[in-house]
């Protein structure tokens, strides 16, 4: 998953170099910092989330994700994507209730 991401974020940081110029070229530097700390992170808490816990985290995402590209596609409302990032994190500790007290 990371390999296809790395090779989709080059060829797109090639096109927006030839429309933009050197500047995306500096910008790899902050990226590749930001996403390395998510790997670290995510690294830590594999050992602590279970695979349902994972998947409702995922399931949540793109939920989120979905609704807020269909909100802005219609016009309907402007949902800022920061005010939903708390629901990601809501949602393995439900998953671990739901498992723990069936």
């Amino acid at each position: 998953m990371l390999i296809v991401k790395s090779i989709l974020d080059g060829v797109s940081s090639i096109v927006f170099a030839s429309a933009l110029g050197i500047g995306v070229g500096f910008s790899s530097l902050p990226v590749f910092v930001f996403q390395g700390i998510i790997v670290v992170f995510a690294s830590q808490f594999q050992s602590i989330l279970t695979d349902g816990m994972i998947a409702e985290m995922t399931g949540t995402g793109g939920l989120l994700l979905g609704l807020i590209g269909i909100s802005s596609l219609l016009n309907l409302k402007k949902i800022p994507a920061a005010s939903t990032v708390p629901a990601i994190f809501i949602a393995p500790i439900l998953a671990l209730v739901i498992e723990k007290f069936p």
